[in-house]
């Protein structure tokens, strides 16, 4: 996790915050939230992913579908 967060902080610097490569991060940093059973802090992180591919990206690219399934999945567990 300390690797994704040091990545997540270089990325917004240097890609700002608003960048497929930081909303890939988060989805990430989601993923490990969801591992370890941390469902209330990967469904925020998943839900900001989400927002930024979206607005990046547009609804129907594939990555926007992931996180809605990511999100899901979290739902399911909670």
């Amino acid at each position: 996790m300390e690797f994704y967060l040091r990545s997540l902080l270089i990325r917004r610097s240097v890609l700002g915050n608003e960048h497929r490569d930081v909303a890939t991060t988060l989805n990430n940093i989601g993923r490990i939230h969801f591992a370890y059973g941390e469902y209330d802090e990967a469904h925020d992180i998943y839900t900001e992913a989400l927002r930024q591919r979206r607005a990046i990206l547009g609804s129907d690219h594939l990555d926007v579908v992931a996180s809605i399934y990511n999100l899901g999945q979290t739902h399911h567990k909670r």
